[in-house]
């Protein structure tokens, strides 16, 4: 009889936790700070575009399949959350890159007071390397929840 305040409390502990799930979004209602980044150029011109959330919820809109962008499988929140710590971290002197190649690189980030938009590919140019690596890292997230996802 004395077992049950201990069960009482474990299960309220647990539906506690369990509804902790970050918030979701919808394209109609996004929040202020985001995260897009991609690639695009070459012969076909075609541009792969990736919006990020800091929940780790992940869209893709592909320029010659569908204006409209996809719902893709999220990134676990610590990753999406950890993408905007490097992305807020990054001096803004060396944000607003623009030095698009034939094949070309985009990284950009929102928020509520302001745009940082970066495009780089140009063959004479050398891009920040904090901004070339987190494009990459990014680019490894989408990719690994891609391959989870099948």
């Amino acid at each position: 009889m004395k077992k049950w305040p201990a069960y009482l409390l474990g299960t309220l502990v647990y539906l506690g936790l369990s509804s902790c799930n970050p918030k979701s979004y919808s394209l109609s209602n996004l929040p202020a700070e985001q995260i897009i980044f991609g690639q695009g150029g070459g012969f076909t011109g075609a541009v792969n575009t990736y919006l990020l959330l800091d929940n780790g919820q992940l869209f893709q809109k592909k320029s010659f399949q569908s204006e409209d962008w996809e719902v893709l499988e999220p990134l676990r929140p610590r990753h999406g959350r950890k993408m905007f710590r490097k992305i807020r971290k990054i001096d803004q002197d060396s944000m607003g890159i623009k030095e698009p190649g034939n094949r070309y690189f985009f990284l950009h980030y929102i928020n509520a007071e302001s745009r940082f938009e970066n495009t780089w590919g140009k063959p004479d140019y050398v891009a920040p390397s904090e901004l070339t690596e987190l494009h990459a890292q990014l680019q490894e997230l989408f990719n690994k929840a891609q391959e989870s996802k099948q």
